[in-house]
């Protein structure tokens, strides 16, 4: 059995190894990574035995600067509750995947009427809404797109969103 030392010298120099790469795999989006430890095992042979020895080498990885359009955090928008005026409703929101071409953050803008309701939705109290409210429909559906860390409703004007306000009306009139 000389070669068991030889065996686990090979095995206890690997462990960091495999537990360097658990702990610095990049998620989804990384901003920070830490250094890699990478170990290169080489055999030397003898006539009497083989013994293994391991070279350590530390490279450390710049961090990543995370685009401006991935910055914006939902808490930047003030999706409104209903506030007890006639017609009030509350405003809600769902995140999306980031957009495919850009990689840049989207978040969709909800307002829900009950059955038989429509929706309207407004932008920064009053300042007008998206433009599928013209579709007069029990939900409407708005999206923001995160454009340098601010949100934005970019269908055919370019409008920075900070709050979003929601009221229904019957649509029987």
């Amino acid at each position: 059995m000389p070669q068991l030392p030889a065996i686990l010298i090979l095995v206890w120099s690997t462990i960091p190894v495999a537990l360097g790469c658990v702990a610095t795999s990049p998620g989804a989006n990384p901003t920070t990574l830490s250094p890699v430890r990478t170990t290169t095992p080489r055999t030397v042979r003898t006539t009497s035995s083989a013994t293994t020895t391991a070279r350590t080498t530390t490279t450390t990885v710049a961090p990543v600067t995370p685009l401006a359009c991935q910055t914006c955090t939902v808490d930047q928008v003030s999706f409104d509750a209903a506030n007890g005026d006639p017609g009030s409703i509350d405003a809600d929101f769902r995140a999306e995947a980031n957009d495919p071409q850009t990689d840049c953050l989207r978040l969709t803008a909800i307002c829900s009427a009950q059955p038989g309701f429509v929706a309207f939705m407004e932008f920064n109290i009053n300042q007008g809404g998206p433009l599928e409210n013209q579709d007069f429909v029990q939900t409407v559906e708005a999206l923001l797109e995160c454009v340098d860390g601010q949100w934005f409703y970019r269908t055919t004007d370019v409008q920075e969103v900070n709050s979003v306000q929601c009221t229904e009306f019957d649509a029987a009139g």
